[in-house]
C-alpha cells in the first residue's frame, strides 16, 4: 500500500500550537501581577492563585472523561472542542474583568481553559498519529511543548511589563490598565480562535485520504467495527484504562516522568520562594528573569530534541541522558544553595528547565513506542492524569519541606527524587513496537 503525507498537516499543527500558546498564557499570566489583580478584585492573593490552580484542576478532572468517551471524540471533534472552549473562556474572562466585583465570572472562564488544556494533551498524540509519518511524530510533540514553554514565557514577561506594579503607578491608573489589557487580550484570543475555528470546521478531517504510515494503517483497521451502545462502550473503555495501568512499561515510564517533574516544583512553581530563602536581598524581577531565560531556551530545545528523536529513534538513550543531566544539574543546584552562589544557580536553574522539557518530549515518544498498539487517547489521558495529580502532591510536599526545613533541604529532596527516576528508567525494556511495525 502507498503511504502519503499532505501539506495540510502543517496548517493543523499551527492551529493547535496557537491554541496551546493561548491556553497556557491565560492559565499562568496572573502569577507575575498577583498583587495588582488582588487589589483590582478586592480579594486575597490565595483567590488570585486560584485562577491558575483551578484551570489545572479542571485539566486533571477532564482527562478521565476524555478517556471514557474517546470513541465519540475524533481528531476533528478534539480540535473543534478545544477551540470552542478557548473561545468561550476568553469571552467569559473578558466579561469578568469588565467589572471589579465579578471575580467569580473570571474564575468561570478559567474552567474552559482547563478543559481546553486537557484536550490539547490528547491532540499532541492524535494529530501526529493521524496526519504525520512516523519520522515526524516526535517533532510534532516537540513543537507542542515548545508552544507550551512559549506561552509560559509570555505569561511571565508580557503582562508584568505592560501593567507594572501598584508601587509604580497610581491605583486608578493600574486598575484602568488591568481592565483594558485583559479586555484586549481576551478579545484578541477570542477573535483569533473564531478564525481558526472557521478554518477547522471547513477544512479539517479526522484522517487524510491515505494513512501516513503502516502503524497508523494497522490502528485504522482495528477501528472499522461499528460503534457499540454507550453502556458497552463505557465498560470497554474502563477495561482499557485498567489494562493500560497494568502495562509494565507504561507504569514505569509514568513513574519516571512524575519523578522528573519534581524539578518543575523548584524551577517553575516554588522558584521565587526557594531563591528568597537563600538570598534575602534578591528581587522578584531577578528571579523572573532567570525563569524567563529557562522558558525561552526550552522552546528551541523542545523542537530540536523532537527532530533528533525522529532521526535517530534512540528513545531510551535520549530519555536516560535527559534524566542523568537533570540529576547532575540538581546536584549543582544543591551545591549552589549550600555555598550561596547566585551565579551558579542563575545558570543551572534554566539548564534544569531545558532538560526537564527535553525529558517530557523524549519520554512521551518512548512510552508510545513501547506500549503500541495501546489506544493513544486512553494512554495519554491516563498518563497525564497521574502526572498532573502527582505534581500537585509533589509540590505540596516540597513546599512543606521548604517552609519547615529550608531551601537546601527542599532542593536536596528533588536531587534524590531525580536520582531515583534514573534508576527507574533502567527497568524499561526498549521494545520499539511502533517502529518495528513501520519497518
Amino acid at each position: 500500500m502507498e503511504y502519503r503525507v499532505y501539506s495540510a498537516r502543517w496548517v493543523f499543527m499551527t492551529i493547535t500550537s496557537i491554541n496551546v500558546f493561548s491556553v497556557v498564557f491565560m492559565t499562568y499570566c496572573y502569577a507575575g501581577i498577583n498583587n495588582v489583580i488582588t487589589a483590582y478584585f478586592q480579594t486575597t492573593p490565595f483567590f488570585i492563585d486560584l485562577l491558575a490552580t483551578w484551570a489545572i484542576f479542571m485539566t486533571a478532572v477532564s482527562l478521565p472523561m476524555l478517556a471514557l468517551f474517546k470513541d465519540n471524540f475524533s481528531l476533528r471533534n478534539q480540535i473543534l472542542s478545544t477551540i470552542a472552549c478557548t473561545l468561550i473562556g476568553s469571552i467569559v474572562g473578558a466579561i469578568g474583568f469588565s467589572n471589579r466585583k465579578w471575580f467569580y465570572v473570571a474564575l468561570g472562564g478559567q474552567t474552559f481553559f482547563g478543559i481546553s488544556s486537557a484536550i490539547n494533551f490528547v491532540i499532541q498524540i492524535s494529530l501526529p498519529a493521524n496526519w504525520f509519518p512516523a519520522h515526524e511524530s516526535a517533532t510534532v510533540v516537540g513543537v507542542f511543548w515548545a508552544s507550551w514553554s512559549l506561552g509560559q514565557a509570555a505569561a511571565a514577561g508580557v503582562l508584568p511589563f505592560i501593567i507594572g506594579s501598584l508601587a509604580a503607578t497610581k491605583l486608578e491608573s493600574a486598575f484602568w490598565k488591568v481592565k483594558w489589557v485583559f479586555l484586549i487580550v481576551n478579545g484578541g484570543i477570542a477573535f483569533l480562535h473564531l478564525i481558526t475555528g472557521i478554518l477547522s470546521w471547513f477544512y479539517l478531517a479526522d484522517h487524510p485520504p491515505s494513512p501516513p504510515s503502516a502503524s497508523q494503517q494497522y490502528i485504522l483497521k482495528q477501528k472499522t467495527n461499528q460503534k457499540s451502545p454507550i453502556t458497552e462502550m463505557l465498560i470497554s473503555n474502563i477495561k482499557l484504562i485498567v489494562n493500560v495501568h497494568r502495562n509494565r512499561d507504561y507504569s514505569i515510564l509514568t513513574l519516571a516522568h512524575l519523578l522528573a517533574l519534581s524539578v518543575a516544583t523548584i524551577t517553575k512553581i516554588l522558584v521565587a520562594s526557594v531563591f528568597l530563602e537563600t538570598f534575602s536581598h534578591i528581587t522578584d524581577d531577578e528571579v523572573a528573569g532567570i525563569r524567563l531565560i529557562g522558558l525561552l531556551a526550552s522552546v528551541p530545545a523542545s523542537i530540536a530534541v523532537g527532530k533528533i528523536i525522529d532521526k535517530t529513534k534512540k528513545f531510551k538513550e535520549l530519555t536516560l541522558t535527559a534524566h542523568i543531566g537533570l540529576t547532575i544539574a540538581c546536584a549543582g543546584i544543591v551545591a549552589g544553595h549550600g555555598f550561596r552562589n547566585f551565579v551558579c544557580l542563575a545558570v543551572l536553574y534554566p539548564v534544569n528547565m531545558i532538560l526537564q522539557m527535553i525529558s517530557t518530549v523524549t519520554l512521551i515518544e518512548f512510552m508510545i513506542e513501547t506500549t503500541y498498539p495501546v489506544d493513544k487517547i486512553v494512554l495519554v489521558t491516563s498518563h497525564y492524569f497521574v502526572t498532573e495529580m502527582g505534581l500537585f502532591l509533589l509540590s505540596s510536599g516540597i513546599r512543606y519541606i521548604l517552609q519547615n526545613y529550608g531551601a537546601l533541604a527542599a532542593v536536596s529532596t528533588v536531587l534524590v527524587i531525580c536520582a531515583i527516576s534514573v534508576l527507574v528508567l533502567f527497568f524499561v525494556r526498549p521494545n520499539y513496537n511502533r517502529l518495528n511495525t513501520d519497518m
